[in-house]
């Protein structure tokens, strides 16, 4: 199964120590702007991911 995307974002970044965001897509040019790909109103950093984004707070019932 492939999960939903807060559960494969924390697992990614459990995994690798790392993950590729928005931020680090729009630095190699693979990506048009550095926000948020769920509510596009902050910049899409790990920090930003996991603990501001109320889109993946909702998904995982942490409220908002």
């Amino acid at each position: 199964s492939n999960g939903e995307p807060a559960d494969r974002l924390l697992s990614d970044v459990v995994r690798t120590g790392s993950s590729w965001t928005e931020v680090a897509a729009f630095w190699v040019g693979q990506a048009e702007d550095q926000l948020c790909r769920r509510w596009g109103m902050e910049e899409e950093t790990v920090e930003h991911t996991i603990w501001r984004c109320d889109v993946l707070k909702d998904q995982m019932g942490r409220g908002g």
